[in-house]
């Protein structure tokens, strides 16, 4: 039986693998591929860029300070 959240990467296709973390590289690389004016933050532009390392937030309020400046600077 599939779990629930494979669901979220049935458009995948072939491209499709058993790895949580490799399907969810594969949307975020095709999100910002697609989507090429949207702001992207460090984890998805270590993601997009295929880093053999992926980038990890030191703290949640990192990540927070980090999604606020984006939007400020959007504005």
């Amino acid at each position: 039986m599939d779990r629930p959240i494979s669901l979220l990467f049935q458009y995948l296709g072939d491209r499709r693998t058993a790895d949580l973390a490799t399907n969810f590289k594969l949307v975020v690389q095709d999100l910002t591929t697609n989507a090429p004016e949207a702001a992207v933050n460090r984890g998805a532009y270590y993601l997009r860029e295929n880093s053999a390392v992926p980038f990890n937030y030191p703290t949640k309020k990192a990540f927070y300070d980090e999604m606020t400046w984006l939007l400020w600077k959007m504005k």
